[in-house]
């Protein structure tokens, strides 16, 4: 398939780094028409507004953690409260 259109994110950088961090995931969140995506990169998990119609993405929400993130997850039940969830690795080892 030949794709629609391309978007364009622009992360931020980290404070002492020379260039952004990699995006490790790109997950859509359901329920919302495909306009809304949550990235993690470097530890910062970040919400999209990503408009059908055409208008450009822009950053409606972003946590970070002092720990890192290994994984975010989307929750597919849609009568929960919750969203999203992410996983730190076992810092006990």
């Amino acid at each position: 398939p030949k794709p629609q259109r391309a978007v364009e994110f622009r992360l931020d950088l980290i404070e002492g780094d020379e260039r952004p961090p990699a995006v490790n995931q790109v997950l859509f969140l359901p329920g919302r028409s495909g306009e809304f995506i949550v990235t993690l990169a470097g530890g910062v998990i970040t919400c999209w507004e990503v408009p059908l119609d055409g208008s450009g993405a822009y950053r409606i929400a972003e946590w970070t953690n002092d720990n890192a993130v290994e994984q975010i997850v989307v929750n597919q039940d849609p009568g929960n409260d919750v969203e999203i969830a992410y996983r730190s690795p076992d810092r006990t080892k």
